[in-house]
Formats: structure tokens, C-alpha cells, sequence
């Protein structure tokens, strides 16, 4: 890419491409100048404010990050990548509310849908379901399931039944901090718990069942 860059490339998509290669050798100050430079040619294009933001977030400079990642969502209001680094900005920031809102695009994500079962079913919003049921699904890595195992006692208070599903190497943990949990790990396949690792880190989806 630097090649054609210096053989008369002028492209965005060089310069995008290029700042991406840079943000993950962690080059961030050439993978800044690079994203800025695929902005300033391609003013209509997403995906360059999607990467600039994606370098202010590596760079910690989560004002930035929340600004490019809205100038980016202002040009496609429905890009899912920019909805999924603006909630990470506002979480790290401390802003929960908007972080946790922005956070529910991950499911439209390439890939993250199938971390998901399929259901009919509306996700929970906290309200108590004293004839109900609450399906929590872990979506995410080890780590933070272990962490945001912490609502589960909520779970308990606020339905009558509720169902963990993860990973089996989780229900261990899951049984030693929460003794009335009931695991369930029916049909979870070695590709699902490959793909829960993988995922980005952040906390245990919130699903509702019946």
C-alpha cells in the first residue's frame, strides 16, 4: 500500500486501508495522518470517519472518536461499526446510558448475529416477570462473563424461571458464585464457544424469553 501510495495512488481506500494496517501494528500517529488524509478525499465515504474514529479510540482520545464516529453515522445513518465504536467511547468514558444503547447494534455486526439463538422472543428490559422466564446468553469473552455475572441475582429476583447459556467451561464459575443458577448448555457447539472467545469484550447480552 505505501508502494502505490508513493507510485501516484490517491485514492481514499488507499489511505483507509493503509491507516487500518497502521492502527494494528499500533502506528497510531501514521495511522492517524493516513485516516485523515482518506477523510479529506473522499468527504462522502462512511467508512473513513469510521476508521478515524477507530484510531482516536486507540489513541484514547475518546472525544475525537465519539465525533468522527457520528460524522460517519451522519453520512450512513445505519452503519453498525460506527454505532458499535461510539458506544465503546461512551462507555469508556463512564456514559452508560447512551453506551449501553449504542451497544445493541453489535448485533447487526457481520459475524455477531450467530453468537445469538434465534428467538421470537423480545429482550428483556428489566421489568419484573413474576410468570416469566429470562434467558441470559453470553455473547461475549470468559472474562466478562465471569464479570457481569453479577446481575444474574436480579435475574433471579425479577422472574419466576431464568436459563443461563454460555460456553460449558463457564457453568463451573457460574455455579460457585451464584448457587441457584440453573446452567443450561444444550446445543452449544465447539464453533459457538470458539466464537464466544473471539468476540470483542464487553458484557453478558441481555435476552428475554418468554
Amino acid at each position: 500500500m505505501e508502494r502505490s501510495i508513493a507510485e501516484g495512488g490517491v485514492k481514499s481506500a488507499h489511505f483507509r486501508n493503509l491507516s487500518e494496517v497502521y492502527r494494528l501494528q499500533a502506528r497510531l500517529d501514521e495511522a492517524l495522518a493516513a485516516a485523515r488524509r482518506a477523510v479529506a478525499l473522499d468527504p462522502a465515504d462512511p467508512l473513513g470517519p469510521f476508521n478515524l474514529a477507530m484510531v482516536h479510540y486507540d489513541r484514547l482520545e475518546t472525544e475525537a472518536c465519539i465525533a468522527a464516529a457520528r460524522h460517519s453515522l451522519d453520512l450512513r445513518p445505519n452503519l453498525p461499526q460506527s454505532h458499535m465504536k461510539l458506544a465503546q467511547a461512551h462507555l469508556l468514558r463512564g456514559e452508560f446510558e447512551p453506551g449501553w444503547a449504542e451497544y445493541e447494534w453489535r448485533y447487526q455486526i457481520p459475524g455477531a448475529q450467530p453468537l445469538m439463538p434465534k428467538t421470537d422472543k423480545p429482550q428483556w428490559d428489566g421489568r419484573e416477570l413474576p410468570e416469566g422466564c429470562v434467558l441470559l446468553v453470553a455473547d461475549q469473552g470468559f472474562g466478562d462473563v465471569v464479570m457481569f455475572s453479577a446481575i444474574s441475582p436480579g435475574c433471579a429476583s425479577a422472574s419466576a424461571t431464568w436459563r443461563w447459556r454460555a460456553a460449558r467451561k463457564c457453568c463451573r464459575r457460574w455455579r460457585a458464585c451464584i448457587r441457584a443458577c440453573r446452567c443450561s448448555t444444550a446445543g452449544i457447539s465447539a464453533r459457538l464457544m470458539l466464537r464466544t472467545v473471539r468476540s470483542p469484550a464487553a458484557a453478558v447480552a441481555r435476552h428475554a424469553a418468554r
